[in-house]
């Protein structure tokens, strides 16, 4: 009798080792399709970085003397550390004397935003380091912190308006003037975004492209309208042309009848 009471309870033991056995592979198939909790979001913000650039344009077509915007953002996740962002110049294209950078921190109370000083552009081009950092409460805050905590979002790829701002930032802002005597037609300018992912020095290279309008294009509007009543004066002129051909015509049959009756009346004059 004592056996066969402990039956039961040993087949359930082994049924449960068993069962137990089946739902390991069975859990670890499913967190594979479960998006990471932020435990695991943090173990991937120390893997190997690997970030790139993200351009955004005001304006891909412009005018001599006109200002073009462009917004950089940065991409990625991971280990990255003394990154910078370097661009070269056309010569004759921009205005250097009146362009423009902003970049870094700024913080307005409890809130931090983008683009702390504005400063000019040299004649080649510049190059900044992107590794300012800001303290807050919970420790230091940097272009490629997660935004907001816990998710796959970092603060590079945002847009940030402080209560003082009149617009929202990127996390670095050009205000480049084209130069008056730019040269028409395709310009570009190639951004080189250089950073350490924690392994090795990686880069990531962006070009900005745009038009610069000729004489033609900006004015094509007028070319066609002065075109148009010039067209429209040179078919009036025409049509009184034919009209004054029509007229002297008509005069000179005039002014021959004329003289023919005068002839005619001499003529019966003599005779008499």
């Amino acid at each position: 009798m004592k056996t066969l009471k402990k039956l039961p309870w040993s087949f359930l033991m082994v049924f449960a080792f068993i069962f137990y056995l089946f739902l390991i592979p069975l859990s670890n198939a499913q967190s594979d399709t479960i998006l990471p909790q932020s435990s695991q979001i943090n173990q991937l913000a120390l893997k190997t970085g690997s970030y790139n650039l993200l351009l955004r344009i005001s304006n891909p077509i412009v005018d001599p003397g006109e200002e073009l915007y462009i917004d950089v953002y940065i991409s990625g996740y991971g280990l990255i550390k003394f990154s910078k962002l370097s661009f070269l110049l056309s010569p004759n294209v921009f205005d250097s004397s009146n362009s423009l950078i902003c970049s870094g921190f700024k913080a307005y109370k409890n809130e931090i935003g983008f683009c702390g000083q504005w400063n000019k552009i040299d004649e080649i081009g510049s190059a900044i380091e992107l590794t300012a950092a800001k303290k807050i409460k919970n420790g230091w805050l940097t272009l490629y912190s997660p935004y907001p905590e816990g998710s796959l979002h970092i603060i590079s790829e945002t847009s940030q308006q402080l209560p003082t701002d009149k617009q929202a930032y990127a996390p670095v802002n050009l205000r480049m003037k084209i130069h008056k005597k730019a040269r028409p037609g395709p310009q570009s300018i190639q951004f080189v975004f250089v950073y350490y992912n924690g392994e090795s020095w990686v880069s990531s290279v962006e070009t900005a492209q745009f038009t610069v309008r000729d004489f033609y294009q900006r004015n094509e509007w007028w070319i066609w309208w002065i075109a148009g009543i010039f067209a429209a004066v040179i078919t009036i002129l025409a049509g009184i042309k034919e009209a004054a051909k029509i007229l002297i015509k008509i005069w000179s049959f005039f002014c021959a009848g004329v003289h023919w009756i005068r002839r005619w009346l001499n003529k019966r004059s003599k005779h008499r």
